[in-house]
């Protein structure tokens, strides 16, 4: 008998699966990879960039803000990525609804 394969892609979103069992001696593994969109972070930097300008954020923390989002958009695979956006958050509150809209398909 030839092993099976079997491929579940998910988009934009989270899911989760229940109850997946296997035959004798078969190994389950399970990736995990994050993406985004390229529309999405640019919506993001228009949308942050305008929000700075309202409220008239200091050049300095826009753009730490814009760095620490620039390298999780290039590396979205680090680990403790979670607690990186939850740092960006906590420390970019004035930003939470641009942050909110571009992490929505990456938070739980």
């Amino acid at each position: 008998m030839s092993p099976a394969e079997l491929k579940i892609n998910v988009s934009g979103g989270s899911a989760n699966f229940g109850n997946v069992s296997q035959g004798d001696n078969a190994q389950i593994n399970v990736n995990q990879s994050i993406q985004f969109e390229q529309a999405d972070v640019d919506r993001f930097y228009h949308a942050v960039t305008e929000l700075a300008k309202q409220k008239g954020i200091s050049d300095s923390d826009y753009l730490r803000l814009r760095n620490g989002v620039n390298q999780l958009v290039k590396d979205p695979g680090q680990p403790g990525i979670m607690a990186t956006i939850k740092r960006l958050y906590e420390d970019y509150a004035w930003a939470t609804k641009p942050l909110m809209a571009l992490f929505a398909a990456v938070l739980p």
